[in-house]
């Protein structure tokens, strides 16, 4: 069974972190009942410095799935961008898929979701997944030596 890391930042998400755990919970469900590759989720939560209960909510679905369901937190808000960072550089799955937590691109929507992974040869490769097509994007050639931690900091590689 693969791991797929959800890469989630928050910022004041409190009334979507719950919905969005519950929908992405029963769309993995049905990818593994349809599918022969099985899947599990790793779920990342990023806390940008919610003045909400976004951080709370995150640490009780850390407790009743402690396996699966983690975040990190923020003392402030850093911005969307150093949150994906620092998600990017402590996911451990397989795979890795960056979602918004505010369902506006629903998880059920053919899993619209970039999927970053390692190859033999350490060249990072980009899975776009839309419900119209596959893209597959080669990294390395801009990057190297081309990790998930340099991946945030390159440029121009698409």
């Amino acid at each position: 069974m693969k791991t797929i890391s959800l890469i989630v930042p928050c910022y004041n998400e409190e009334p979507t972190v719950e919905l969005f755990f519950n929908t992405t919970e029963k769309v993995f469900k049905q990818l593994n009942e349809t599918h022969k590759d099985q899947y599990r989720p790793d779920y990342l939560f990023v806390n940008d410095g919610s003045a909400d209960k976004t951080l709370e909510i995150m640490r009780q679905l850390h407790e009743k799935h402690p396996d699966t369901v983690h975040y990190l937190s923020f003392s402030r808000n850093f911005g969307k961008e150093s949150a994906l960072a620092a998600g990017l550089s402590n996911a451990k799955g397989d795979y890795i898929a960056v979602m918004d937590v505010d369902l506006q691109d629903p998880p059920s929507y053919s899993f619209k979701w970039s999927i970053f992974w390692k190859t033999r040869n350490r060249i990072m490769k980009l899975l776009v997944v839309s419900k119209h097509r596959v893209n597959r994007i080669r990294f390395g050639v801009f990057c190297q030596p081309v990790s998930i931690k340099s991946l945030t900091r390159c440029h121009g590689s698409n």
